[in-house]
């Protein structure tokens, strides 16, 4: 008996794990095959060909090709292929809430339904009909054509199927893609810019450089312009809408093929929307005001405000001419150099600083486009001449000054445009090599400093270093060593730095009569008075120029200080 009993339980046993080892293969679980026995209709939306949907008042027919959709009724307009999935992928999961068995269709609405969807596919056509409300008025009666029950379906199911034509329609205004050309044409004023080797440039009313950043911006606005609402298909309708005179009219090209945007009139009620139309077609919707606005520019808000459009990077050489003197800088390696009026190793902070002057020029007015006598601007003869060369070459003019603007006029050489550009930008450049040459003049390690004298007040201190590289007093004679002040002197001797040169004489600048004299085997530093509350005046090998006056101090600490007197009493030895 126990052996039979046995024998049932492994039998069963082996069947139920043989049930779930088919569930799990068939690849569809009891929970997935329940969902499916809930679904409205049996279809995948990939298999869709086409579509239309019959209202009481309309019909919407829709067909795809490849994979592409259009509406071909009540008009041959673009579709949204968002909109026509998303129905499609309603439709393929859309749930009954219920079934009902032997009813008669006309007892809910459904031998006159109010909707009727039918989806085109290769099995064959199949089609959903919606009837009446449910007495509780939170879903539909529906029944799929070919079969006799009734099913009853939520609400929300049903209003996400029940879609009209302008929720099928596609809302972008323009498919732009590799833009060449764009007109924007305002009454009787055409601005046209044309794109070359990957830049933007204007071609009318003038040839002149275009602002890369707002010819894209305006590229961008054209590419995700919105309908709003679709007002009209009557192609006599325009005048209603001011789109037979169009306020603006903006034409974009791809190679030699263009689409035209005419923008006219707000309507009455909302000064937010303006009426719009492809010149192609006959649809007359509205978009976003402030979108059609950005289309009306003066040719000027398109022109390129920035001079010198060169990036810092691919500047090789500099040179600024003024009042007959040169200032010329090359660049070697990443390591910018002064090459004239003189040799000498440039400061890489102060050249950036210039590079990002230069490129950050931008004109304050357009003056003249065609001007008939530079002379006029003082640039027939240049005050001012700066030429960068890299991968081309730059060169600005600068004439005469407009004191009433604060401008100072100029031009680019291989442009005729004269430019008004602010004084102040044109008063900072350097034209002096001092301005832009190193400012730091020692580079050593302290160590290699063996020796320093001191002298200040009259006084001379010397001291050097003994073959244990430890400072030790030579004058005077005797006296307490601040070692760690000999230290912070070398340490600031080896990285010497001023901060302005200038170009005077020494007694110009008082130094004739020093306050501090300190010299190293690099050089003799010559400290004077303070010019201003942080420098002090300073030379160095005949340089003039300023150091800081928390550098200046670290030279006035005493080196030596006098040691104590001792006054020891005499020793009186006592009478026998």
């Amino acid at each position: 008996m126990k052996t039979r009993t046995t024998w049932v339980l492994l039998i069963v046993t082996v069947a139920v794990a043989g049930f779930v080892a088919w569930e799990f293969q068939k690849g569809t679980t009891t929970d997935q095959a329940r969902q499916q026995r809930k679904r409205l209709v049996h279809f995948k939306a990939a298999e869709a060909t086409g579509v239309e949907l019959v209202h009481t008042n309309q019909t919407v027919v829709l067909q795809k090709a490849g994979s592409t959709w259009a509406i071909q009724k009540p008009y041959a307009v673009r579709a949204s292929p968002g909109a026509v999935n998303s129905l499609l992928d309603e439709l393929e999961l859309a749930e009954r809430e219920r079934l009902l068995a032997d009813a008669a269709p006309a007892e809910f609405g459904l031998d006159k339904p109010w909707l009727r969807i039918t989806i085109q596919r290769p099995a064959g056509p199949l089609t959903v009909l919606v009837g009446a409300e449910t007495p509780t008025r939170d879903a539909y009666f529906l029944q799929v054509a070919g079969q006799k029950e009734i099913q009853v379906v939520p609400k929300y199911v049903v209003s996400r199927l029940d879609r009209s034509l302008d929720d099928l329609r596609d809302r972008t205004v323009l498919e732009v893609t590799g833009p060449t050309r764009l007109e924007l044409r305002n009454r009787d004023r055409l601005i046209e810019l044309t794109k070359t080797a990957d830049r933007w440039g204007l071609s009318q009313p003038l040839t002149a450089r275009a602002d890369q950043t707002k010819v894209n911006a305006l590229i961008n606005t054209l590419t995700n312009l919105r309908v709003l609402d679709f007002v009209s298909e009557d192609p006599g309708a325009v005048h209603a809408y001011g789109l037979d005179e169009p306020v603006t009219e903006v034409t974009v090209w791809t190679g030699d093929k263009g689409q035209t945007v005419l923008f006219g009139r707000a309507p009455t009620n909302d000064a937010t929307k303006v009426y719009a139309k492809l010149k192609s077609a006959d649809s007359v919707f509205t978009v976003a005001a402030t979108a059609a606005q950005e289309f009306a520019v003066p040719v000027h808000d398109v022109r390129d405000r920035q001079i010198l459009p060169v990036a810092a990077a691919d500047v090789q050489t500099i040179q600024i001419v003024a009042a007959g003197k040169e200032l010329a800088l090359a660049r070697t390696d990443s390591v910018w150099r002064v090459t004239a009026p003189q040799s000498l190793p440039a400061e890489e902070s102060e050249v950036t600083r210039l590079l990002r002057q230069l490129a950050d020029l931008t004109v304050q007015q357009f003056v003249a486009d065609v001007p008939t006598d530079l002379d006029r601007f003082g640039l027939a003869t240049p005050e001012l001449t700066v030429s960068l060369q890299g991968q081309g070459t730059n060169v600005l003019l600068v004439g005469g000054a407009d004191a009433t603007n604060g401008w100072r006029y100029a031009k680019r050489a291989d442009e005729p445009f004269v430019y008004g550009v602010d004084a102040k930008v044109i008063a900072s450049l350097p034209v002096s090599p001092w301005a832009v040459r190193r400012r730091q003049l020692v580079d050593l390690k302290p160590d290699q400093i063996k020796k320093l004298t001191l002298q200040k007040g009259g006084e001379q201190v010397v001291v050097e270093r003994n073959a244990a590289g430890k400072w030790q007093l030579v004058q005077p004679a005797q006296g307490i060593l601040n070692v760690e002040a000999a230290d912070r002197m070398a340490e600031t001797l080896a990285t010497l730095r001023v901060e302005e040169f200038l170009e005077t004489k020494p007694a110009e600048a008082g130094l004739d009569a020093p306050v501090v004299v300190v010299t190293a085997e690099p050089g003799t530093l010559r400290l004077g008075q303070p010019a201003g509350a942080e420098k002090r005046f300073a030379t160095w090998a005949e340089t003039v120029g300023t150091v800081a006056e928390s550098t200046a101090k670290i030279f006035t600490v005493p080196l030596v200080t006098t040691p104590p007197a001792t006054n020891t009493p005499p020793v009186t030895t006592p009478a026998p």
